[in-house]
Parts: C-alpha cells; sequence; structure tokens
C-alpha cells in the first residue's frame, strides 16, 4: 500500500508538470515568436499514463498560486487597446501574410512593444481600415454637401492614410515604448551595477533590478527571472542575454554594457571586478552623449522644413483666399470647406506624421522622473476616487463645459447669420445695412468677436484639461525633482561621514546639518528623529509604512537606492559608506551627461517655444487683420466707384467703375477666414507643446500637459491681443477707403 501511495504521488506530478509545459507551449505557439529574439522550448519528457484517479474523472489543476498565474497568462493575452481589438477582430475577416521582411520588422517591434497582436492581424487591420474609410465617402457621395470634386480627392487619399497609420502603428509604438522605457534602462543598469559591486551574484541583480524599476521593463525583467524556474532557460545569464537582443536595434550601448557586467562575473580580482562594472556605466553615459550630438545636429534640417512648410508659409498663404474668392468665386465654390479640410484636418495630420518622424530618431536619455506612489491617507482617497469616478473623465466634462460657455454664442451666431453672410435682427452684435427688403451684414468689430468667441472656446478646453490633468501632479513631480537634484550631495555628505567609522545615528545628524538648506534635509531629519524617539532602526525609520520618512519623498530612485544602502549597513560602514559614494558617483556622472544633453537641445527648445509664443499668434494675427483690410478696402472702393457712375451720364458711367468687372459681394467674409486660422493655431500650438516635451525630455505625461495648456493660454491671448491691436491700427485706412 505504502509503494503504490508512493507511486501515485509521482504520477501525480509528472501530471502537473506535463500540464504546465502544455501551457506553456500553448501560449509560446500563440504568441508565434519566430524572430531570431525567440525563447525555444526546451525537450520535454512525455507522459503516457494517466493516473488511476485522472481515469476515474478527478483532475490536478495545480495549487492556487498555479491558477492564478493561469488566469493571468489568459488575460495578458488578450487585446486590451482599441488597436489591438481592431487588429483582432479585422484579423478574424482576413489575415494576409506581408513579405517576409516586413513581417519580421513587424514582429520584432510587436514583441518589443508587448502589443497583443501579430503580422498578419495588422496588415488585415491594415486593408480593413482603407476598405471602412472608403465606404463612408462613398456613401458621402451621395448626400448634398460639398462638392463632388472634393469628395472624389478624398476618397483616394483618405484610405490611402488610413491604411499607412495601421501599418507603421507597431513600429512608432515600439519607438514610444523605447523613449518611455529609456530611463528605466539606465535605471536597471545603475540597480545592476550597485548590487554587484557588493554582492557578486548576477541572478540576485536582475531580481532586484526588476523589483524596483517600473513601466514595461518592470514585466520583462520578471519574464526572464519566470523562464529560468520553468525550465526554459538553464541560468538567469543566459535568460537576460537572450532577452537583450530585442534591445539590439535601439540600444547598443546598453547590450554592451551588460556583456562587461557578465565578464566581470569572471574576474577572480575584486578590483577589476568593480572597474568593469565602472566600465558599464561609463559606456552607456558615453554612447547617449554621442547619440545625442549627432541627433542635435540633424535636427537643424527638420525644424526649419517645419517652422517654414508646416507652420509660416501655411499661414501667410491665407492671405491670398479673400482675392480668390472674390476673382474666382465662379470657379471655386466652397472655397471654406476647402479650407476647413486644409488647414484643420490634413495639414494638421501631416505635421503631426513630420513630427512623429523626427521624435522617432531620438536617442534613449535618463531625462524624466519615476515618481512613486505616495502612501498617505488623502492621497489614498484621491487613489479611491480616480478609480470610481474616473478622474480623466470628470476633467473632461469640466473642460467641456467651459469651452461651451464660448463655443454657444459664437456657434449660435455663425448659424444664424449663415457663416457671416446675411443679416439676423434677432442678433445682438449683428448691424445690418442696405435698402429695405436688401439687409446686409455690416462685417465689424463685434461680427469679429463672435467668431473669436469659437476659438477661444476651442482653444479653453484643451487649457482646462491639461491643466486638471498636471494641477496635482505637477507639484509633486516639481518637488521630486528637486529632491533628486540635491540627493547625489546628500549621498556624499553621508558616505563621507560613515567612512570615518561613526554610528549611522551620528552621522545622521552631521548630514542634517551639513544638508539644513538643502530639501533633502528633512529626508534625513525624519530618520533621526524615528531612530531616537521610536527605537527604530535605519531601515525601518526610512520604510516604515506609518512613519517613514520616504513617505514624504516618493522618489522611486531615492527608495531604490536607499533600500541598497541599508542593505549594505548590515555588513558595516564602511561597506555602506563605499556604496554611497559609488552611487553618488554615478548620480554625478548621469547628471552631467544629462546637463550636456540639455544644453545641446537648448538651442532647438528655445526656437520651439518662441515659434510658439510670439511667431505662430503674431504671423496668424498679421494675416487675418490684413485680410479684413483688404475686403474692406475692396468693398469701400466699390461702392464708392458705383457712386460716383451713377452720377455719369449714359457709357460714361461705366467706364468710371473699374470694380465692376469683380463682386465683392461674393468675398469669403474675414470672420470665416478667422475661424479656419484660429482653429489652426490651437492645433499647432498643442503639436508644438507635445514636440518640445518629448524632444526635450522624452515621454513624460505631466510635463506634456503642463506645456500644451501654457502654450495654448499664451499662444491664443498673443494672437487675440496682436489681432486686435492690428484692426485697431488698420481702421483709419478702411475710412480712408471709403471717403466720398
Amino acid at each position: 500500500m505504502g509503494l503504490f501511495d508512493k507511486k501515485k504521488k509521482l504520477t501525480e506530478a509528472e501530471v502537473i508538470r506535463k500540464e504546465k509545459q502544455e501551457l506553456i507551449k500553448s501560449i509560446m505557439d500563440e504568441k508565434k515568436i519566430e524572430s531570431e529574439t525567440a525563447y525555444k522550448m526546451p525537450d520535454m519528457p512525455d507522459v503516457k499514463r494517466r493516473t488511476r484517479g485522472e481515469r476515474r474523472g478527478v483532475s490536478y489543476p495545480g495549487s492556487r498560486e498555479y491558477k492564478l498565474y493561469q488566469e493571468e497568462e489568459r488575460e495578458a493575452r488578450e487585446p486590451h487597446t482599441f488597436f489591438e481589438k481592431f487588429c483582432f477582430y479585422s484579423g478574424k475577416i482576413l489575415r494576409p501574410s506581408p513579405d517576409e521582411d516586413t513581417r519580421k520588422k513587424m514582429k520584432n517591434a510587436i514583441n518589443f512593444s508587448g502589443m497583443h497582436t501579430t503580422p498578419e492581424d495588422v496588415t488585415g487591420g491594415c486593408i480593413v481600415a482603407a476598405a471602412l474609410s472608403f465606404m463612408l465617402l462613398l456613401f458621402s457621395v451621395f448626400l448634398p454637401i460639398g462638392p463632388i470634386v472634393l469628395k472624389l480627392i478624398l476618397m483616394l487619399f483618405v484610405p490611402l492614410i488610413c491604411a499607412y497609420f495601421v501599418l507603421t502603428y507597431p513600429f512608432s509604438h515600439a519607438n514610444m515604448v523605447r523613449m518611455k522605457e529609456g530611463r528605466e534602462l539606465i535605471n536597471a543598469l545603475l540597480y545592476i551595477v550597485v548590487f554587484l559591486r557588493s554582492v557578486p551574484n548576477f541572478e540576485g541583480a536582475v531580481r532586484f533590478a526588476a523589483e524596483n524599476v517600473g513601466g514595461k521593463l518592470r514585466g520583462d525583467l520578471k519574464r526572464v527571472l519566470w523562464k529560468v524556474e520553468v525550465g526554459i532557460h538553464n541560468s538567469v545569464e543566459e535568460s537576460f542575454m537572450e532577452y537583450l537582443k530585442a534591445w539590439k536595434n535601439y540600444n547598443k550601448e546598453f547590450l554592451e554594457s551588460m556583456h562587461l557586467i557578465k565578464e566581470s562575473m569572471l574576474e577572480a580580482d575584486d578590483e577589476r571586478r568593480i572597474a568593469m562594472l565602472d566600465k558599464a556605466i561609463g559606456v552607456v553615459l558615453e554612447g547617449m552623449d554621442s547619440k545625442m550630438k549627432m541627433y542635435a545636429r540633424n535636427l537643424e534640417t527638420p525644424i526649419m522644413v517645419l517652422h517654414g512648410l508646416g507652420i509660416m508659409l501655411p499661414v501667410m498663404g491665407m492671405i491670398v483666399f479673400p482675392l480668390i474668392s472674390i476673382f474666382l468665386a465662379q470657379d471655386l465654390k466652397n472655397i471654406p470647406i476647402y479650407l476647413f479640410l486644409g488647414y484643420n484636418i490634413f495639414l494638421p495630420l501631416g505635421v503631426y506624421f513630420f513630427i512623429r518622424h523626427i521624435l522617432e530618431n531620438r536617442p534613449t536619455t535618463h531625462s524624466g522622473l519615476d515618481v512613486a506612489p505616495k502612501e498617505s491617507e488623502g492621497e489614498g482617497l484621491r487613489a479611491g476616487i480616480s478609480n470610481v469616478l474616473n478622474l480623466k473623465r470628470i476633467i473632461m466634462l469640466f473642460a467641456l463645459a467651459g469651452g461651451l460657455i464660448f463655443l454657444v454664442p459664437g456657434l449660435k451666431f455663425l448659424i444664424a447669420t449663415n457663416l457671416f453672410e446675411t443679416c439676423a435682427d434677432e442678433e445682438m452684435f449683428a448691424e445690418c445695412s442696405g435698402d429695405e427688403g436688401d439687409y446686409a451684414l455690416v462685417h465689424d468689430m463685434g461680427t469679429m468677436m463672435m467668431s473669436l468667441l469659437v476659438v477661444i472656446g476651442f482653444a479653453v478646453i484643451f487649457i482646462i484639461y491639461h491643466k486638471g490633468k498636471c494641477y496635482k501632479g505637477l507639484e509633486l513631480r516639481d518637488k521630486v525633482a528637486s529632491v533628486e537634484e540635491e540627493f547625489e550631495e546628500a549621498m556624499f555628505a553621508l558616505g563621507n561621514r560613515l567612512a570615518s567609522g561613526i554610528p549611522i545615528e551620528f552621522a545622521l545628524e552631521k548630514v542634517v546639518e551639513d544638508t539644513e538648506e538643502l530639501s533633502i534635509s528633512g529626508l534625513f531629519e525624519i530618520s533621526l528623529k524615528n531612530m531616537n524617539r521610536l527605537s527604530m532602526s535605519f531601515e525601518d525609520s526610512l520604510f516604515d509604512e506609518k512613519y517613514g520618512a520616504l513617505k514624504e519623498y516618493p522618489s522611486t530612485l531615492i527608495r531604490t537606492i536607499m533600500k541598497s544602502v541599508c542593505g549594505t549597513l548590515e555588513r558595516g560602514s564602511k561597506y555602506a559608506a563605499v556604496t554611497m559614494l559609488t552611487i553618488a558617483t554615478y548620480l554625478r556622472g548621469m547628471r552631467t551627461t544629462q546637463e550636456k544633453i540639455n544644453d545641446l537641445l537648448s538651442s532647438t527648445v528655445s526656437s520651439m517655444k518662441f515659434q510658439a509664443y510670439v511667431l505662430v499668434p503674431a504671423i496668424s494675427g498679421v494675416v487675418i487683420a490684413v485680410s479684413d483690410l483688404i475686403i474692406k478696402m475692396l468693398t469701400g472702393l466699390s461702392s464708392t466707384f458705383a457712386g460716383l457712375s451713377s452720377n455719369m451720364p449714359g457709357d460714361a458711367g461705366m467706364g468710371m467703375n473699374p470694380m465692376s468687372i469683380i463682386d465683392v459681394r461674393e468675398a469669403m467674409p474675414a470672420e470665416l477666414l478667422q475661424l479656419v486660422v484660429g482653429v489652426y493655431v490651437v492645433e499647432i500650438l498643442v503639436l508644438l507643446a507635445i514636440f518640445v516635451t518629448r524632444i526635450e525630455i522624452g515621454v513624460d505625461e505631466i510635463k506634456e500637459s503642463n506645456n500644451i495648456w501654457q502654450f495654448v493660454l499664451i499662444g491664443i491671448v498673443a494672437y487675440l491681443v496682436i489681432l486686435m491691436i492690428i484692426m485697431s491700427v488698420f481702421a483709419p485706412l478702411v475710412g480712408i477707403a471709403n471717403m466720398g
């Protein structure tokens, strides 16, 4: 009986192992990892026999942790984003396979970014997107809206644009992930090196980095460890080096650094081993500096193209459209529709794709901040409200409400006056002129103000929404940024004090005195109070859930480094001092490199800010004011010559009116032109804010939202002020044109 029980237990273990291997194999098959970055399955022994319990219908699903793992993997394979769902359902309709080279590149991009789709599904989505857009535009042909020529042009280009966007999205998304994970990648390298300086154990270093980095890299490193635990790879070194192949097209310096770290594990001499670890950090920083220098030099031409062809030339070209609407009124109908589609849809899309192309080549840097969640009661309550009520949607509702305050009166006036062409007696700002039965709308400052209300409302939506998104986060971000800048100096001070052999309590007292003018001094002051008053250890004084000093300093970088320092402090003050001084040296090197990068990009950033704050609003305001002046002067001159010709006898009067060859009444109102230009100005300001943020610091949602609302607010105020000033200055010229 005992022998039978033993045999049964062995069989159950084999069954559970087989279930695990089948699950792993199914996961790998579904993910279809076929590129050189793939993880091959090891040979698994086949289990040919089932237990007697299984024959009777008894199953052995495994432990609770294994069930949770199965559920997590099942959820991980399902599409989450709109793009993934669109490609998933498109793939059910048709799944054409791209050419082998494109398929390989797309597969690498999909695997790198962690998207849950396949190249076949993306290709199917490309075709479905083009077909859907074509059918929608084909349906619009039968609607009595807009000219047929415009519809045919849209039917030709819009499907191509949609197909191009879907086909290139995996590559652009992979580049955005690379930019976003660049800081985490360098932090992971820093954590691995810091750990290996104290304990030369590569598995422990990877595990330490996986516990402390954030973003997608956290899951990648945990997956590296998981593949060793389930037997896909024999060691962490093998699994990690296989994972690094995914970065070979994005950050070769990181691969070189990791190879140096791997070679350092073979060194028996501690000094040589530590020197190789220091060199690994230096390789990444030098590569980051040299790449950014080249990128900054190559930015000059794209910035000139963006400034000239994307912003200045289109806005200045708007001045000719009033004249076109006068002289070619019979040949070109519906000019406002052409302007709206060209300037408010296609031109911003073109600028967006051009900016995205520039940003895709941006090297990885250590810019940006990683803010740890602040575990206080107020923050917990705010997080709860955010999860339940979806704070972003609430902010959007407030933004729409604020924008509608300006939009409703402007749109109501726009509709009542038939796009500023006819008079409407019921409107307060609609002044009418002319004979009875032939009233015409007077285009004055009142009608222009009603047109400006629409642009102001459109801008207010962006201002309120992005201001609300970064309202609390920006304050916390600035605090963390200030503390991280001072952390390097604090590490030097604490490390030098501990190097003298004094206990940690006395070292903290000295450091509080040395850094009393810095914000970081509060961290050590709270830690010292916890140790003296609550008899806590140094680690508990920092990481205690209720009284820990790091609760007030929610920086992931500081939290991780202090965790490493606490680990080395158990080995003695000397070891902790060496670790602190080493970390401070690394941080100084990173900060110095980042300052060089900021200097390289400063001219580009300043140029783009000057365009957003001054050039775009000024040129747009001048164009609208000059267009309004031209239309009013032509209208006044036409009335003057008409009066003169009416007083002449016979055919002589016709010769005295040169304005009779044109119909000024067909001119496009300046208010309508202002609508097109004003909306375009807001769109360009938003795009410039995104461009400046991502050029300067990479992907940072808080900083990006802060730049967007500031750019839009300052730019639209400058646009309104310049427009009002120039129109007031040009008003006497209109009076001169209307003399007689």
